[in-house]
């Protein structure tokens, strides 16, 4: 069930705006900082140790999320998958920067104040997406919920498209990860599960074949029917925003981000 929109009068828009800004400030979950380093060199000398730590094993990563990451990959999170949920915050959101970014994000949570479901955070996901998760609305806005929720997300699509037929063999995208469920989980993200992946079979429509497109196969597979085994179908995308999108170009981009975090 969506959220209920509410009205708002000017007064209590201009409440919201004060409220929201006054909760965008730089706190990027590092490692615990003593309250008063004044008093506590053994307390200092123990976070100095810890940062140079993370910043030699994790070299590759974007700085904000080296620390999250870090954290995540103690609770027996998997790396690759946290790498993944990492090159979809860097498709998204830039790792949370940009003035773009900046702007649209603070305007999107005051959407989500007047009861909108927007895409939100450094993830750009949906409250309810999150709340589906077992997260909450408010995690979307810290780098480490935000990654922790893009991570389940991709775990979720990844074992929804094993069940599916997906194997870890390259798909018919060039330029991806080289794995077709790990293909197919990312643009699940984007565009969902229920829209890209399959099984697809071999279409007997004689345009479709001609254009080398696939078909949905039937819940009863028909005599003729052939299934594709890791297929990935190309869907194109026009946004309000006039950043256009297709489903292999969103998996190349978030790829790309992928393959930078090679060394960590």
């Amino acid at each position: 069930m969506g959220k209920k929109i509410i009205r708002l009068t000017e007064s209590e828009l201009y409440d919201i705006v004060n409220k929201v800004v006054n909760e965008q400030k730089p706190d990027h979950l590092m490692p615990s900082q003593p309250d008063n380093p004044s008093n506590t060199d053994g307390a200092i000398t123990k976070y100095k140790n810890e940062l140079k730590t993370i910043q030699t094993k994790y070299k590759c990563l974007p700085e904000q999320f080296k620390y999250p990451f870090s954290l995540l990959v103690k609770k027996n999170y998997n790396k690759m998958w946290l790498k993944i949920a990492l090159g979809i915050i860097g498709r998204e959101s830039s790792y949370a920067s940009g003035t773009r970014y900046n702007v649209t994000n603070t305007l999107k949570q005051i959407a989500s104040y007047v009861g909108y479901n927007s895409s939100l955070g450094p993830a750009q996901m949906k409250g309810t997406t999150a709340e589906d998760l077992g997260l909450k609305e408010s995690d979307l806005f810290t780098d480490i919920g935000a990654l922790d929720a893009a991570y389940r997300l991709i775990k979720k699509n990844f074992n929804l498209a094993r069940q599916k037929g997906y194997t870890s063999n390259p798909s018919n995208l060039k330029g991806g990860t080289g794995n077709a469920t790990l293909d197919i989980s990312i643009v699940a993200y984007n565009m969902g599960a229920n829209k890209v992946m399959g099984p697809w079979c071999e279409s007997v429509d004689p345009e479709r074949i001609k254009k080398g497109l696939k078909t949905k196969c039937t819940k009863i597979p028909k005599p003729n029917q052939k299934v594709v085994v890791d297929y990935i179908p190309n869907f194109k995308t026009e946004r309000w925003d006039g950043v256009n999108i297709s489903s292999h170009g969103y998996i190349r981009e978030v790829a790309n981000h992928v393959r930078k975090m090679s060394c960590s």
